[in-house]
């Protein structure tokens, strides 16, 4: 069993799993161009072959071959070197016996084997892999390589056990002392388990969301020899199962480049798994290959397309192929560029209404326009081609002008193209000027000229603008009929209007009151404010601007209702006079003696004994009031009140509130009785 195998399948695990990519093919970092053929194809040309390559050893098979004649691995720490490349093992790397099925593999010696098995469950019935088996590479021992166009990895893989979860992993970035993949670096983990899946190798791909364990899981068919192809370009990654393609990806191109350096620098790994305590896999590894891919043609079959584009009138058709050297993808010319279909178009004058074109050529294909010059057929557009319509080309209107009764009309006539072509002959109406009316037609000698506004619109009700007509005025000072003489002029409008307006005797209107001050009480709470009218025999009407305040009758009586103050305006004939009203509540005085006593106040008065005191109201005879005692409060005390005399008598020790109005007025006395 060769070495080689090992090293492409632990590799190719490693790159598969880091990476959950979209599932397109890898393209390759070989330069050359392809051309096809039905059964194959090859690149043409110096810049892809093989043989300008100056440093071929650069780009030579690592092979690893674990037959009779090669330092057999096996025991604790064994180690095993072949390349500059060491194998060491920890209770779980051998080079044993290679399982022998049947036909070729008859002929297997030695393989590699792993046997490190899952921690158990339980803590303590299957074995706790403690140690490390890892493939390390030195820096010299892969520096001479020559990765930048990618590497195959390819080996033979038989596992052997349905319990077995895990295969050995390959790892390709940054690790750590003991050769395990750190978290968050950059690098490929894959892994092989078993059983295989029955549909293998079509769905053999699952990812399953972990850090660092994105696996190939490949079920059924146990106790089986697989050959397995990983193919690493500058721009993704192809897995080949028994030379099938079950596995494509295609990642940030820095991504891979930078992994591919690493690769240089021997950053290289076989391991147990990122977790050393939940990894296991039984089985062989055999005829390892690790081959630096070198520049090349592209060779592609039918089979190998991916994609197609077709040709067209300017561009070739193409196709999107894998290499079947480096399992890249290019692209390549199928067909020539079609060519342009000319149709000649010929000449067209452009009309009033239609539009022409110019001698050109279309292309029944692209739908391209083209023109001839000194230069041949140039490429054109529809715009640069089209010849627009030359619109008409109208004569002198002739106009018959509209007036207050009848429509006008103007008509231009095109002087280019033929009667009963469309708009060779254009009619606009001109609206009849029939809505013609005055700001008012009743007005009130002043002495002076009066000159109503006048508005004159058609009969659409459009405002005809005052440039079309002239304004005049006759009688229009004295009073009596006038008249508004409206005459138009202009291109539009002819003929002559005459609207009548009244001019009325003067009217005067005077009252003897300007601002009156009224009370709530009975005193001074009304007011009759006096009209003189003159120049009409029309009444004058009488309005209150609050009737919370004060009201008014027809005859100009003016009556208080509440505090505060109104208008009341007198109106005839449009002429309007107002009078202020200021109402007030009547103001209450009340002393006990010669000392003034204060609303809400307290008066003391002694049991058996009575206090008089004195009431006054401005304005007089306001209609003082005062209330009577409830039954409680007549047991603590007595209220007399007679022209300005409120007597209170102490009947018993209490407090009793006296209440006096006037009006709406309201003077509250505390009486208590000792």
């Amino acid at each position: 069993m060769k070495k080689e195998n090992v090293w492409k399948q632990a590799l190719a695990l490693v790159m598969s799993a880091a990476l959950v990519l979209g599932n397109v093919s890898p393209v390759s970092a070989a330069t050359g161009d392809v051309t096809a053929g039905t059964t194959g194809a090859t690149t043409e040309g110096t810049a892809g072959d093989s043989s300008s390559v100056s440093n071929q050893d650069a780009y030579k098979e690592l092979k690893f071959d674990f037959e009779d004649g090669q330092r057999e691995v096996s025991g604790d720490n064994a180690t095993y070197t072949e390349n500059g490349i060491s194998f060491t093992g920890s209770k779980s790397i051998e080079v044993v016996d290679a399982p022998v099925v049947s036909g070729d593999d008859a002929q297997r010696g030695k393989a590699l084997k792993f046997s490190a098995k899952r921690a158990a469950t339980n803590g303590a019935s299957e074995e706790v892999v403690t140690g490390t088996t890892s493939l390390t590479t030195a820096q010299e021992a892969l520096s001479k390589y020559d990765f930048s166009n990618g590497v195959t990895f390819s080996m033979d893989i038989f596992p052997n056990e349905d319990q077995s979860d895990w295969g050995y992993l390959f790892g390709l970035g940054t690790f750590n002392d003991e050769g395990h993949y750190v978290t968050g670096t950059l690098g490929f983990i894959a892994g092989f388990g078993a059983p295989w899946e029955p549909l293998f190798p079509h769905n053999a791909w699952q990812d399953n969301n972990s850090v660092n364990s994105n696996y190939m899981y490949l079920c059924k068919n146990l106790n089986k020899w697989y050959h397995l192809d990983y193919v690493y370009t500058a721009d993704g990654l192809t897995i080949k199962v028994d030379g099938v393609p079950a596995v494509a990806y295609r990642p940030e191109k820095e991504k891979m480049q930078t992994i591919l350096q690493n690769l240089s620098k021997g950053q290289l790994r076989l391991a147990q798994g990122p977790d050393l305590k939940n990894e296991g896999f039984l089985g062989y590894m055999d005829n390892v290959t690790i081959t630096p891919v070198a520049p090349h043609q592209h060779t592609y079959t039918d089979a190998d397309i991916i994609s197609e584009t077709q040709a067209t009138c300017t561009t070739p058709g193409t196709a999107t192929v894998r290499c079947s050297t480096c399992g890249g993808t290019v692209t390549v010319e199928r067909s020539p560029a079609l060519g342009h279909a000319y149709t000649h178009i010929p000449e067209k004058a452009a009309t009033c209404t239609e539009a022409g074109n110019r001698d050109h050529y279309k292309c029944s294909r692209c739908y391209g326009y083209f023109v001839s010059g000194d230069d041949g057929v140039q490429s054109s557009t529809k715009k640069d081609v089209t010849l627009p319509a030359a619109g008409h080309d109208y004569a002198d209107p002739v106009t018959t002008k509209a007036t207050a009764t009848t429509d006008g009309k103007t008509t231009k006539t095109c002087k280019n193209c033929a009667e009963g072509t469309t708009g060779h002959s254009v009619t606009e109406v001109i609206a009849k000027a029939s809505n013609i009316t005055l700001e008012k037609t009743s007005y009130t000698y002043t002495g002076k000229a009066i000159t109503p506004k006048v508005t004159v619109k058609d009969r659409a009700n459009n405002v005809i603008d005052a440039a079309n007509y002239t304004i005049t005025y006759k009688n229009n000072i004295k009073a009596g009929k006038a008249t508004a003489v409206i005459t138009f002029k202009g291109d539009k409008y002819a003929g002559v209007v005459n609207r009548e307006f009244t001019i009325t005797a003067a009217v005067s209107l005077t009252l003897n009151k300007s601002s009156v001050t009224l009370y709530t009480g009975k005193a001074s709470k009304t007011i009759t404010v006096k009209a003189t009218v003159k120049g009409t025999s029309q009444k004058v009407t009488w309005k209150t601007s609050n009737k919370k305040v004060a009201k008014v009758d027809s005859k100009g009586k003016i009556t208080a209702v509440g505090k505060g103050t109104a208008n009341v305006t007198a109106t005839v004939n449009g002429i309007k006079k107002t009078v202020k009203v200021t109402v007030k509540n009547p103001t209450i005085t009340v002393k006990n003696g010669k000392k003034a006593v204060k609303n809400k106040k307290t008066v003391t008065v002694k049991k058996k004994k009575s206090v008089k005191l004195t009431v006054s109201e401005k304005p007089k005879k306001s209609g003082v009031t005062v209330k009577k005692l409830s039954k409680k409060d007549a047991k603590i005390a007595s209220v007399t009140y007679k022209k300005g005399k409120l007597t209170i008598k102490g009947k018993k020790k209490g407090t009793v509130s006296v209440k006096i109005t006037s009006g709406k007025t309201t003077f509250t006395i505390k009486v208590k009785v000792k």
